[in-house]
């Protein structure tokens, strides 16, 4: 019997011991589990900056493109296909600075055709409002 007791202090001891190693494992897996979100945080932080930055346009440009856009429409004899070339060859960012600075009032979330045909139609509009004769 005492050597039944024995075996059993033994197994005891290996069970503590064991219990000791599984909850070291536990605090450090979940010390790995916060140091991961703290990361990912992190990372997610400098993602939504580098989003939040959109490119800084001249703003004395955009005005200027905008004033020779409307010459080289009074020129010519396909102002849709200026525009549609003008649209086409920008890109949105680009696009949502030019509207915001010279003050149009086109949706800049608008797909490039939408935008290239409300740009035509503004400057139609303010054609006629300026001379009283549709261009």
């Amino acid at each position: 019997m005492n050597d039944n007791i024995k075996k059993l202090e033994v197994i005891l001891n290996d069970v503590i011991k064991i219990k000791e190693k599984v909850l070291l494992l536990e605090k450090k897996i979940k010390e790995e589990i916060e140091d991961f979100y703290k990361t990912k945080e992190k990372t997610i932080d400098k993602n939504s900056k580098i989003k939040k930055q959109k490119r800084q346009y001249d703003e004395r440009e955009l005005t200027k493109e905008w004033d020779i856009l409307k010459q080289k429409i009074k020129q010519t004899d396909n102002p849709k296909s200026l525009i549609d070339n003008f649209v086409k060859n920008k890109t949105k960012d680009y696009l949502a600075a030019f509207i915001r600075k010279n003050n149009l009032t086109i949706d800049p979330r608008l797909s490039k055709d939408k935008i290239a045909k409300e740009l035509l139609q503004l400057i139609k509009i303010s054609e006629i409002i300026k001379t009283g004769k549709p261009m």
